[in-house]
């Protein structure tokens, strides 16, 4: 069973100054998809996830950037795309997700495919959820709603 995480290396700098003296997002790690995220422990596989705004360099590391929102496990860099979470079936799921956005955050499919959960900014949910059948699913497809009122997607 897929799910959708990897761990991220930490070699990148954790931020960077703009020209206007601002302070840019965390650097977002590429993730080839080839390490599964989380810890997995007698039928569980424990993961702490965090929503956070980072800065993804899509064309090279030293190429022209764009901030995005990113999953990345907690302690980690972001990854885009995001963790994967790779699982035997019958495993359960046992998920902390942490929404580090300046705005309301919404998981689809984390507690069943047609649930969503709803994190305030900076809040913390817990989540255990054990996939009914064997596939390759896209568990979460969080989106945060902006004071404007437009939806950012972030892929997980």
């Amino acid at each position: 069973m897929v799910a959708g995480l990897s761990i991220a290396p930490s070699s990148y700098p954790a931020s960077r100054e703009f020209a206007s003296g601002a302070v840019a997002p965390v650097r977002a790690a590429a993730n080839d998809n080839r390490q599964s995220a989380g810890t997995l422990r007698d039928g569980v596989v424990t993961i702490h996830l965090v929503a956070q705004r980072a800065a993804w360099y899509p064309e090279a590391e030293d190429g022209p950037f764009k901030v995005v929102a990113a999953f990345g496990e907690a302690g980690h860099a972001p990854l885009v795309p995001g963790p994967l979470i790779r699982i035997p079936l019958g495993t359960t799921i046992d998920a902390s997700i942490t929404n580090s956005l300046a705005d309301t955050l919404a998981v689809l499919g984390m507690r069943g495919r047609s649930d969503t959960l709803w994190l305030a900014p900076k809040a913390t949910a817990r989540v255990r959820y054990r996939p009914p059948a064997a596939g390759s699913f896209e568990v979460c497809q969080p989106f945060a709603s902006n004071s404007d009122g437009d939806s950012v997607a972030i892929w997980i």
